[in-house]
């Protein structure tokens, strides 16, 4: 049985600005400025979803076609995290896009 996707966890609310100012001011009395930055900033990062990151373009060859591992500068042969060939590859991978453009209207 498939979730839902409507039926999503709703996403945490940012602290508000007058929260912010709140705890601030507070803390400011009592003169612990900087355990208040820590507990906000530790509130603000446990209610804000991690960015993920984006998929590189599929032309991309920095990276390797087939498991995606960024390559960094020295282009090697293979592919050091799964083994591939990477010249042969991307040639794969170029041969199936241009397949791809040529059926897409």
């Amino acid at each position: 049985m498939g979730r839902d996707k409507t039926s999503r966890r709703p996403e945490k609310p940012r602290p508000d600005l007058q929260e912010i100012v709140e705890v601030l001011a507070a803390a400011s009395l009592r003169g612990s400025l900087r355990e208040a930055e820590r507990a906000l900033l530790k509130r603000f990062l446990q209610r804000e979803p991690r960015p993920r990151p984006g998929r590189p373009s599929p032309l991309d060859e920095r990276f390797c076609p087939v498991c995606m591992l960024h390559l960094g500068e020295s282009r090697p042969e293979v592919c050091p995290g799964c083994g591939v060939v990477l010249e042969v590859a991307w040639a794969e991978r170029r041969r199936l896009l241009r397949r791809r453009k040529s059926v897409e209207p």
